[in-house]
């Protein structure tokens, strides 16, 4: 979990190990904004969290795979400074 130099950093180990990376702004800003690392995720955001889940394990089998759109409530959208932005 991190922003700016850390989600840099993170995204170069994935690539280091060949870990499948997905660029999801608007949701990795909601569980970035509403929760913490160790803290179990919004029960607003499962269905999302699902979406991309099932798409990575897809891919990880060599499935043909499309990503589903990711919808969240609007109370769960925020710019990249934490403002809510969807309301």
């Amino acid at each position: 979990m991190g922003k700016d130099l850390i989600a840099k950093r993170i995204k170069e180990e994935a690539k280091l190990h060949d870990k499948i990376t997905i660029e999801s702004p608007v949701l990795a800003r909601a569980l970035y904004f509403t929760g913490g690392i160790g803290q179990a995720i919004s029960e607003q955001l499962y269905t999302a969290v699902a979406a991309i889940l099932a798409y990575v394990y897809q891919l990880e089998r060599g499935q043909d795979a499309e990503l589903q759109d990711i919808d969240l409530p609007k109370d769960y959208i925020f710019d990249e400074n934490g403002k809510n932005i969807g309301k």
